[in-house]
């Protein structure tokens, strides 16, 4: 339970710590293996995709990355 003073949402909570049947490890490594990117990276590209939003990112790998799977790079 979060403190009534938390500026976390319960909503906000649940994005940023998906439940494990969220979590896909076969999707998560055909992401890296076909960007080039490591599994950790790829699961910032994947919660971009899953929750169409733009990425933002400073790392050229995980820019190009977003950009070829048709994702807005911030």
């Amino acid at each position: 339970m979060l403190p009534s003073s938390s500026p976390f949402s319960p909503g906000l909570i649940s994005i940023l710590h998906p439940s494990p049947a969220i979590l896909d490890l076969p999707r998560l490594t055909s992401l890296a293996q076909r960007n080039n990117l490591t599994t950790y990276d790829a699961s910032y590209l994947d919660l971009a995709i899953r929750l169409a939003a733009p990425l933002a990112t400073l790392d050229d790998a995980l820019r190009k990355a977003a950009l070829a799977e048709g994702l807005p790079v911030l």
